[in-house]
């Protein structure tokens, strides 16, 4: 056997507070309070507090009914940090930031229940057992579910600040289109509007399947057995290729509400046609 044993205070039974080397020649370091293992590195550099056997790198473990016995603070000053602590009573796993008592940021739960995001003791989203997240809800059917009373749910914007809204209340996106914002404007014209309309195909149809295979050779078929309304984006590339996408892939999207703009301008000039047709009509009439 080979170790050195020190002791602070009780020197007379031989209790030793810190152990290094162990019996049999185990290579463990032990340090006790009470004669009691606190803290434990053993011969595979796994670190225990509260355990002589840990399992992994780091583990800590406490008796029941202790709060604040598998948990880790990292403070700042003595008031504030973040800290990591598992909550035995929630079978919870919470992170977060400490300011003069906990704030939780982050409840992860066990055996596939509810996580959740807090700020300010609050909760502001979920990740449901059934994988939907809901934001400033608790969620429902669809896979993302947000709740606001007014305002913008979501702006997708560029560097310039122009892009997409979502903004509560609404049914569809609303696109930044301020004047302001615009330059080297020009109307389309109306008879190249027209004209270009005519090849492009008003269409129903389905996507086809999808056959994903997995690392394990599993095969997974997604169908797709609505039946659509829309376009072909290759008819409008021909002539508007700024309304088509394409992927790295080679997949082709198109600009669905920047088609609008075309078709009005066709259908402005077709209204100038009918009105012209009215005009020499009345004027055969008249005679």
């Amino acid at each position: 056997m080979s170790k050195l044993e020190t002791n602070t205070i009780d020197t007379v039974s031989g209790t030793a507070n810190l152990t290094i080397g162990g019996a049999n020649n185990t290579g463990s370091t032990t340090i006790k309070t009470n004669n009691t293992d606190a803290v434990t590195i053993d011969n595979s550099q796994r670190v225990g507090i509260g355990t002589a056997s840990p399992s992994v790198k780091l583990e800590i473990t406490g008796a029941d009914g202790d709060a604040d016995a598998q948990a880790i603070r990292l403070m700042e000053n003595t008031t504030q940090g973040g800290f990591i602590k598992y909550d035995g009573d929630a079978n919870e796993l919470k992170l977060g930031g400490y300011n003069s008592g906990e704030s939780t940021g982050i409840r992860i739960a066990r055996n596939d229940a509810t996580t959740y995001f807090n700020t300010n003791g609050s909760e502001r989203m979920i990740i449901r057992s059934d994988g939907m997240v809901g934001i400033g809800t608790t969620g429902g059917s669809s896979q993302l579910q947000v709740l606001l009373d007014s305002g913008d749910i979501a702006y997708f914007q560029n560097a310039a600040g122009t892009g997409a809204k979502i903004t509560a209340g609404n049914n569809s996106f609303s696109s930044v289109s301020d004047e302001n914002k615009k330059e080297n404007i020009t109307e389309l014209n109306k008879q190249e509007s027209y004209d270009n309309i005519k090849n492009i195909k008003a269409i129903t149809y389905n996507f086809k399947d999808i056959i994903k295979t997995d690392e394990n050779d599993n095969t997974t078929t997604y169908k797709d057995d609505k039946n659509r309304i829309g376009f072909i984006a290759q008819d409008w590339e021909t002539n508007y290729s700024q309304l088509v996408d394409t992927d790295k892939d080679g997949v082709k999207s198109l600009l669905y509400t920047e088609t609008t703009p075309v078709l009005l301008s066709a259908l402005q000039k077709a209204q100038e046609k009918i009105e012209a047709l009215e005009a020499r009509i009345t004027t055969l009439e008249n005679k």
